[in-house]
C-alpha cells in the first residue's frame, strides 16, 4: 500500500498548499490513502467544518488532530458526524471525549489501515497514558491480519518521548510519525523491528515565520515577555513537508551509496550526467532538468538496506513550496533515512521525491 502523512498544517496558507501540490502528489506517487493531521487548519487554532472540507477537497482521506483538537467548539459536533476526523486516542473515559481516536479505513483498492493518534503528556495537557492506550489498541487490530497497514501519530512536544513511542510500537505499526513542533527532523528511519519512523514531518506552512506564525508576536513575547496580541498564521507560500510509505511485498533495493542533491552549479559535469542516465529512479522523469542544474554528490555506502515492514520503499516527500530552488535532500540507506533539511529559496514547486525500495518481511 502506497500512502503519504502530512505534518500540520497551519491556517489558509498551509490549507493553499495541500490544494496546490496534494492533487498532482497523489497522482504521481500513485497514494492511496492520504494522511493530514490539521489541527492547525483553522487560522493556526483547531479546525472547522470549511476547513476539514477544503483539506478532504484537496485529497485528504482522514485528519488528525492534537491539543488544538476542540480550540474551535464546532469541532466537538463536527467529529461526531465525520468519522475521517480522528483526535486522540488517550482521553480519560470520564472526559468523555466525542469522536474516535482510532479508525480503520479501506481504500479504493480494497485494503484497510488504521490510522491512530496520539498525545503526549510532557510540557502538554496531561491526558491518559498514550503507550497504554495504543498498545490496548495494537492489540485488537493486529498488523497483517486486521489492517494491512497501521500508521500512528504522535502529537507531543518532546523527542524522547515521540522516539520513544516508535520504539515501543516497533514491529506493530508500518509507520510511526511525530507531529506538533512543526520542523521536519532529520531521522527518517527503519526501526530494527521494521517500522517506519521520523520524529516530526514538519509542517504545512509558510516557513518564512516562527513554527508556521507571523515573526513579531512570538519575538515579542521572546524578548519582552509581554503579549502584544494572538498569534497568527503566517501568510506566505506554504512548504508543504511530509512522509511517504509503502509497504508490501514489493521486491528489494540494491545497495546503493547515499546520494544529496544540492542547488545549482552554473552546469553539471559529464558524470553528472553519466549518473543521471544510470537511471535512479527517484530523478526519472526530471533527469535532463536536473543534469543540467544539480550537482549529485555520491558518497560512501552507510551499510546494510532499507526495509520497511512488510517490504517497500520509504521516502520523504523533498519540500513543497514555490522557485526553482530545491533545497537539500538527502537519501541515506541502512539504518539511517531519507531527509530534507528544510526549505530552499522562496516561491518553489515541487521537484523530486527520493525513495529506496528494500529487502523486508511480507504482511502475510
Amino acid at each position: 500500500m502506497r500512502f503519504a502523512f502530512f505534518g500540520d498544517v497551519v491556517g489558509k496558507s498551509g490549507r493553499d498548499g495541500l490544494a496546490d501540490h496534494l492533487p498532482g502528489l497523489r497522482r504521481r506517487l500513485d497514494l492511496e490513502f492520504v494522511i493530514i493531521n490539521a489541527e492547525n487548519a483553522a487560522a493556526g487554532f483547531g479546525i472547522t467544518e470549511r476547513t476539514a472540507r477544503d483539506l478532504f477537497d484537496a485529497g485528504a482521506d482522514c485528519l488528525t488532530l492534537g491539543n488544538h483538537a476542540w480550540d474551535q467548539k464546532e469541532a466537538l459536533t463536527y467529529i461526531v458526524r465525520e468519522p475521517r476526523l480522528i483526535r486522540p486516542l488517550n482521553y480519560s473515559v470520564l472526559a468523555d471525549a466525542p469522536g474516535l481516536g482510532a479508525n480503520l479505513f479501506e481504500t479504493r483498492r480494497g485494503q484497510r489501515i488504521l490510522v491512530i493518534n496520539l498525545l503526549g503528556r510532557i510540557h502538554m495537557d496531561s491526558l491518559d497514558d498514550p503507550f497504554a492506550a495504543v498498545d490496548r489498541e495494537l492489540e485488537k487490530s493486529p498488523l497483517g491480519m486486521v489492517a494491512d497497514a497501521i500508521v500512528v501519530d504522535m502529537h507531543a512536544e518532546v523527542t524522547s518521548e515521540k522516539m520513544a513511542m516508535g520504539h515501543f510500537c516497533d514491529g506493530r505499526a508500518s509507520l510511526v510519525v511525530g507531529t506538533h513542533t512543526h520542523v521536519p527532523t532529520a531521522d527518517a528511519q527503519i526501526l530494527p523491528g521494521g517500522t517506519a519512523y521520523q520524529t516530526d514531518a514538519g509542517a504545512c506552512a509558510d516557513y518564512d515565520s516562527v513554527i508556521g506564525n507571523m515573526k513579531e508576536e512570538p519575538i515579542r513575547r521572546f524578548t519582552t515577555r509581554i503579549s502584544g496580541g494572538r498569534f497568527r498564521p503566517a501568510e506566505g507560500p506554504a512548504t508543504v513537508c511530509g512522509v511517504f510509505a509503502e509497504s508490501g511485498s514489493a521486491g528489494a533495493w540494491p545497495r546503493r551509496s547515499p546520494t544529496s542533491v544540492r542547488p545549482p552549479p552554473e552546469e553539471a559535469s559529464e558524470a553528472v550526467r553519466r549518473h543521471l542516465a544510470g537511471g535512479h529512479p527517484g530523478l526519472q522523469g526530471r533527469k535532463r532538468e536536473l543534469a543540467s542544474r544539480f550537482r549529485i554528490e555520491d558518497r560512501e555506502p552507510a551499510g546494510g538496506r532499507l526495509g520497511l515492514f512488510g517490504g517497500g520503499n520509504l521516502a520523504v516527500i523533498v519540500q513543497v513550496s514555490a522557485s526553482d530552488g530545491l533545497g537539500f535532500v538527502q537519501q541515506a540507506e541502512g539504518r539511517g533515512a531519507l531527509q530534507t533539511a528544510g526549505p530552499g529559496r522562496r516561491g518553489t514547486r515541487p521537484v523530486v521525491v527520493l525513495s529506496a525500495r528494500p529487502k523486508g518481511r511480507g504482511l502475510g
